[in-house]
């Protein structure tokens, strides 16, 4: 692609950008915003690549991407659909390959995989991006001895979103496997969201936990007790201390 006085180069990572799809809003969402991905450049360095459907929210580090102002690629408009269902997948040679964006005044956006060459056309959607800061409690979200220090009880989290959690994981030749798994934090309350994150692979997701009556997930059912308990016999405390 030329670049003219009217379009400007940037990067991203390619690969963060089709995994962060994974938790964006889906077509017949009414919020027209959250059916992208957002690009946020950060103070000290590197960008942030956020996607949300309103129930749970992945943030991935790209120490090496640049924007100049905060952008939304649709996944939706444009070659949307096609880039960021080819973008999930591995890396075809570097684990980063770089997405080089330059705008135009339509809000288009001209883009080519600086590894491979492949170009997209997508577009820049044109709204504000929730305030996802206001997911954290502050600098000590994820110290649990500091964040939830008060937090009492249960929660419960969709089957389908913990399914998803293992798909947000970046693909890498060069990570080991035994890294593949999450650090996970409850909020300051069983109504708050909830942290898995992986130092690692520099990424966070938060999910809502579902609305549930606090009497289902407060104590242990009947059933389960009469479950774990059954065949075992009762163990007298001293019994215990001589272990």
């Amino acid at each position: 692609l030329e670049r003219n006085n009217n379009m400007k180069e940037e990067n991203i990572n390619i690969h963060l950008l089709g995994l962060a799809s994974i938790c964006s809003a889906k077509n017949n969402d009414v919020r027209f915003y959250l059916k992208g991905v957002c690009i946020k450049p950060i103070d000290t360095g590197g960008v942030a690549i956020i996607a949300t459907d309103g129930h749970r929210c992945v943030f991935y580090f790209d120490p090496e991407g640049f924007v100049e102002n905060e952008i939304i690629i649709s996944t939706t408009e444009g070659d949307g659909k096609d880039f960021f269902r080819e973008a999930k997948k591995a890396p075809k040679l570097f684990d980063r390959e770089p997405l080089v964006v330059m705008h135009d005044k339509e809000g288009w956006l001209n883009t080519f995989n600086k590894t491979t060459g492949q170009r997209f056309t997508l577009k820049a959607i044109d709204g504000n991006f929730p305030n996802t800061n206001r997911l954290f409690t502050g600098l000590n979200h994820l110290v649990p001895e500091m964040s939830n220090k008060d937090f009492t009880g249960s929660f419960s989290i969709s089957s389908t979103y913990l399914k998803d959690l293992k798909g947000l994981i970046p693909k890498s030749k060069t990570m080991p496997k035994k890294l593949d798994g999450f650090t996970v934090v409850c909020g300051p309350t069983p109504e708050k969201a909830v942290t898995f994150y992986n130092v690692d692979y520099k990424f966070i997701v938060m999910i809502m936990p579902l609305n549930v009556e606090k009497e289902k997930v407060s104590q242990l059912p009947d059933w389960a007790v009469d479950m774990l308990g059954y065949g075992l016999e009762e163990v007298e405390l001293e019994e215990v201390e001589n272990l």
